[in-house]
């Protein structure tokens, strides 16, 4: 969970190399807890030619790693973590409480319903996504696994699913990320959680609608128009599919049948 005082890093959760790994990037930026400006760390590690991790979420970060400012850090002397050496902390900060953990394998393509996007460079990490827990042993990947809950609501998930943002991106549905022209990030990811409730995030806005919500259609059901309504905070959010790379979003507070204000997108995938 995360803090709820702030008396510095907690470092209660130490986050160790899985396996013998060169540093190559650290990406440093600037949270607020409790009215303290603090530092969170992503690092960026290569295990092999093709096999990069990362890890988020972080601080306090190694001694090893040095002379760091707000931003991207690109390490141009590689530094060297052996199997089992500390790396970092669970920087306690995050809402979510956890530790963000990905795995790149350029040996791996995923497949998306708009393929040129993610060959252009640009977005290439989704591309070569993989699940991190394959890379374990049975054993290790079932305690990883037992300790998954939901984002939201914190509850515990049975699961042995890994999914990637490829597995999201439903091809004739609403589910995946959508973005403006000229944009090389998504304005609006659109999905499932892995209890199955349906996840909508934009810039500035996150809602979540779950099964029992009476305007609960699963995201990959979604094939034409949808109004979800999520009577927690009093959102909705309208969806029209136009074809299966466009679609026109409009949401903000009220209901689906009575709109307070609507903030209007028109999106590609």
């Amino acid at each position: 969970m995360p803090v709820t005082a702030w008396n510095g890093y907690p470092q209660s959760v130490p986050v160790f190399a899985p396996t013998d790994s060169w540093l190559r990037q650290v990406q440093v930026y600037e949270q607020s807890v409790i009215g303290n400006t603090v530092l969170e760390y992503e690092l960026v590690l290569e295990a092999s030619c093709n096999i990069w991790y990362r890890l988020g979420h972080l601080g306090p970060v190694s001694d090893k790693i040095k002379d760091l400012s707000i931003g991207y850090n690109y390490i141009t002397e590689p530094i060297f973590f052996e199997s089992g050496e500390i790396i970092s902390y669970w920087s306690g900060i995050n809402p979510g409480g956890n530790i963000d953990f990905g795995v790149y394998n350029t040996s791996t393509i995923n497949t998306f319903t708009n393929q040129d996007r993610y060959t252009d460079g640009l977005n290439d990490h989704q591309l070569y996504e993989d699940c991190p827990f394959n890379y374990f042993d049975k054993k290790i990947q079932q305690q990883f696994y037992q300790k998954l809950s939901e984002e939201i609501t914190l509850l515990p998930v049975t699961t042995t699913e890994c999914r990637k943002s490829s597995d999201q991106d439903i091809a004739g549905s609403i589910s995946g990320e959508w973005f403006e022209q000229n944009s090389i990030t998504p304005t609006v990811s659109i999905g499932s959680s892995l209890l199955g409730s349906a996840r909508f995030t934009t810039r500035d806005l996150e809602v979540s609608i779950d099964p029992e919500n009476i305007t609960y259609v699963h995201p990959s059901k979604v094939t034409s128009n949808h109004c979800y309504y999520s009577d927690n905070t009093n959102i909705y959010v309208d969806l029209d599919l136009i074809d299966p790379l466009t679609l026109i979003v409009s949401y903000g507070e009220g209901t689906c049948s009575a709109k307070k204000s609507a903030t209007n997108l028109q999106l590609n995938k």
